[in-house]
């Protein structure tokens, strides 16, 4: 099989987002880093990188649908918001069907926040199968490894996102070697830094760790 091309690995996406979230994406960003990001396994989103593609307009369509979506279900239970969600995370999952054989960082992110929103609705089983998509995007992108010539931005990105889906890829598995997706041996990564030097761009802070969330995934 033919490695991924290095743009592949990029965290920036191909394509600005539609028109069809435009006006609410700058609310639903702040929104979902209030209500959504501090929750186990959801942390793998830059917070200022994010801010910023949002603000020029450059963030990848299939993340800022996803993430219009999970913020949108965790800010109403009005029907007709539930509706608008619903339809965002289904365009998010036609976005990442569209390029399949072409992951990247920002489409697995999207990814992950899909697997997030049909757990949360409960769909089951499309979050189980989803999630199996997203460790083959995580091994086509060799992001169990780790990768010291990238910046410290990028290096905690993927460590996050890679430790965060093997959390989630633990409710389905629980514990059964058949099920699981992306096995703890395979994993050459540290574990993700504190919050706060995350939040800082790798400047030293004394927030909370991201340790706790992966106590499932290192039993």
């Amino acid at each position: 099989m033919r490695a991924p091309s290095p743009q592949s690995t990029s965290t920036d996406g191909d394509e600005a987002c539609g028109v069809e979230i435009g006006q609410y994406l700058p609310a639903s960003v702040e929104s979902f880093f209030e209500k959504v990001y501090p929750l186990p396994s959801h942390a793998f989103l830059h917070p200022e990188t994010t801010r910023e593609r949002c603000r020029e307009g450059k963030i990848d369509p299939a993340l800022g649908h996803a993430i219009c979506a999970l913020a949108t279900l965790h800010s109403g239970s009005d029907l007709q918001i539930r509706d608008r969600a619903t339809a965002w995370v289904q365009t998010a999952e036609q976005r990442i069907w569209q390029h399949l054989e072409n992951p990247t960082i920002p489409r697995l992110q999207a990814l992950l926040l899909i697997v997030h929103y049909q757990m949360e609705t409960g769909r089951f089983q499309r979050a189980f199968m989803l999630t199996a998509t997203a460790a083959r995007f995580a091994a086509a992108m060799r992001l169990n490894h780790e990768r010291p010539d990238l910046d410290f931005v990028a290096q905690e990105v993927r460590r996050r996102i890679m430790w965060s889906l093997k959390i989630t890829e633990r409710y389905f598995s629980v514990g059964l070697p058949e099920f699981e997706a992306c096995p703890i041996e395979t994993i050459y990564l540290q574990f993700p830094s504190a919050e706060n030097e995350f939040s800082n761009d790798g400047e030293p802070g004394d927030a909370f760790t991201f340790d706790w969330r992966l106590s499932d995934a290192t039993l």
